[in-house]
Formats: structure tokens, C-alpha cells, sequence
């Protein structure tokens, strides 16, 4: 079992402060793996706006990871449940993306994606 969250984030500015958290938990081997991800946000010293898990069995092959699973939405939609497919690779070492689709309970298809960059930034700490 590994995993942890790899976004925990706080914005404060003018009035619109908030907060965001995304975590990532697998159990399996580097081939064959469940995951759970969660993320959830909202206002700072207010309530949780935003909360969704998804349940995802993965398959890697080379550097990609194919899933399949389902996510569900507690709030604001608290009765959305989603099947979701998706893939997620790499590129090199520094360069990641995820793409995903979900199909809702009531057949209305939605997608998102991400483009991951690591940049180093121990170098500039010293």
C-alpha cells in the first residue's frame, strides 16, 4: 500500500481564500493496482464546497497505467455517480499526463486532462 496527497493548498488573497487537497492511495504491484483518489476544496473557515473519490482498477503496460473504475461526487451532487476510464503515462522523466472520461448516471458525458511538469527547484534553494 503506498500513497499520500499529493496537493494539499491554500489560497489567500483579496477575500477569496481557499483551500484545495488531492490525494492518491494504490494498493498492488507495477503492473496490477486499485487506486483511490480524492479531492475536495472549498473556503477557508467555511465549509467544504467540492468533494469526489474515484475507484479506479489500473493496468500498466510500458508507461502507461489504462483504468477503469468509478468516481462519485458527495458534494454539491451529492447523488452523482460516474463509470470513468482513463490513462495516465509518462515522458521521460520529468513529464506526466492523465486523461479521463465519465459517463454520469444520467448518460451525460464529460472528460478532463492534465500536463504534468517536475521542475527541480533545489538548485535555486542553495
Amino acid at each position: 500500500m503506498s500513497g499520500g496527497f499529493d496537493l494539499i493548498e491554500t489560497r489567500m488573497g483579496k477575500g477569496d481564500d481557499a483551500f484545495l487537497l488531492d490525494g492518491t492511495f494504490s494498493y498492488g504491484g507495477a503492473t496490477d493496482q486499485v487506486m483511490l483518489v480524492t479531492q475536495g476544496g472549498g473556503a477557508l473557515g467555511g465549509q467544504i464546497d467540492e468533494v469526489q473519490a474515484r475507484l479506479f482498477f489500473g493496468h500498466t503496460v510500458r508507461n502507461m497505467t489504462w483504468l477503469a473504475g468509478v468516481r462519485k461526487d458527495f458534494k454539491p451532487h451529492p447523488r452523482d455517480l460516474h463509470a470513468a476510464i482513463g490513462v495516465q503515462g509518462t515522458v521521460g522523466s520529468r513529464l506526466s499526463w492523465e486523461s479521463y472520461l465519465f459517463l454520469s448516471d444520467d448518460a451525460q458525458l464529460t472528460g478532463e486532462g492534465q500536463l504534468i511538469c517536475i521542475a527541480p527547484v533545489r538548485a535555486a534553494l542553495r
